[in-house]
């Protein structure tokens, strides 16, 4: 669960708050997407609420985020990235290689895990692979295309 209570944020840069008074409390299991215009605060939000913002950012935070229990503000980046974790609105500046399976051995091993590899995790990605995105053909699933390749294949 994450409960937000009064959460004011401004930026050391910033004149005025991008974040004011927030109150949200958003159940376990919940899917939950920010929308709004630019600038109106949808990233700082996130940054809150995985511990980026004030850890990262510096500037005038007030009010509490907690994340199953966790203060965002007194855990540590990696305590709080076990719990919560975003999708940013450039996805290619997340990724950190162009195979599937090492994008998702990158954050396990972030996390000092070392999964049973290499045929255990290509078995268990395989059903998730859409035979309309092309990652289903290869067993290395490519991930890098170009997005206007990447809209074509997979819109639905």
């Amino acid at each position: 669960m994450i409960e937000i209570s009064q959460l004011s944020f401004r930026y050391r840069e910033g004149v005025d708050p991008i974040l004011k008074g927030i109150d949200l409390s958003i159940p376990d299991g919940a899917f939950v997407g920010v929308t709004g215009a630019a600038g109106s605060g949808k990233s700082t939000l996130t940054y809150a609420i995985n511990g980026i913002v004030p850890h990262c950012y510096p500037g005038d935070f007030y009010g509490s985020v907690r994340v199953d229990g966790v203060d965002t503000c007194e855990a540590s980046l990696t305590d709080i990235s076990r719990l919560v974790g975003s999708v940013c609105q450039d996805i290619d500046s997340q990724m950190v290689s162009s195979v599937v399976e090492d994008e998702v051995l990158y954050g396990l091993e972030n996390f000092g895990l070392r999964p049973r590899f290499p045929r255990g995790l290509t078995r268990r990605l395989r059903p998730w692979a859409s035979p309309t995105c092309a990652t289903g053909a290869s067993p290395s699933f490519p991930v890098v295309r170009s997005r206007r390749s990447r809209s074509r294949r997979c819109s639905r």
